[in-house]
């Protein structure tokens, strides 16, 4: 059940911001975290991307979708790293 739905949250908050105004407050990753709607209980402070970084000596075609990168890491095993929850850098991998 979300927090917000158990009084767990505060506000709604996000309107009383100075800045709040220079939101884009319909766009979808502003709207909602993780899915869920934010309804004013959050305020955007950053962004969490899948950044994907490799040596160009060894590997000069990357992986270009998901697919490709998990058939990559099914031919290559023990030669994918990445961090481990609760690592935030890893959230939205």
């Amino acid at each position: 059940m979300r927090s917000s739905q158990n009084g767990l949250l505060f506000g709604p908050f996000a309107d009383l911001l100075p800045n709040q105004t220079l939101v884009n407050w319909e766009r979808a990753s502003v709207k909602n975290d993780f899915g869920e709607p934010v309804e004013g209980m959050e305020s955007p402070y950053g962004r969490a991307q899948v950044v994907f970084a490799y040596d160009t000596a060894r590997l000069s075609a990357p992986p270009k979708t998901m697919g490709e990168l998990f058939d990559w890491i099914r031919q290559y095993p023990g030669k994918f790293a990445y961090p481990a929850p609760p690592d935030f850098s890893c959230s939205r991998f």
